[in-house]
C-alpha cells in the first residue's frame, strides 16, 4: 500500500510507521545531498549528479547560505 507523500491518513499505525521510515530516509538523503554540495566544487557536482551547470551553480550556493545560517544558529 502507498502511503501518501504528505504523511499518513487515518488512525492506521503501521501507516504511520511507514510514512515515518521514508521521511527518515528522505531526511538522511537531503542531508547527504546538502553535505555533497558543500564540499565540492559545482563542476564536480555536475558531473556526479548529471545536473545542468546552472543547476549545479545553484545548488552550491543554495548549500553555502545553508551552511552558513546553520553556523549562525550554532551560536
Amino acid at each position: 500500500m502507498e502511503v501518501p507523500r504528505g504523511g499518513p491518513t487515518g488512525g492506521d499505525d503501521e501507516l504511520a510507521g511507514q510514512w515515518a521510515s521514508r521521511h527518515d530516509a528522505e531526511s538522511g538523503r537531503c542531508a547527504a545531498l546538502l553535505d555533497i554540495c558543500t564540499t565540492m566544487p559545482a563542476g564536480v557536482l555536475e558531473r556526479l549528479l548529471g545536473i545542468s551547470p546552472a543547476a549545479a551553480d545553484r545548488w552550491a550556493a543554495g548549500a553555502a547560505y545553508a551552511a552558513e545560517v546553520a553556523h549562525r544558529s550554532d551560536g
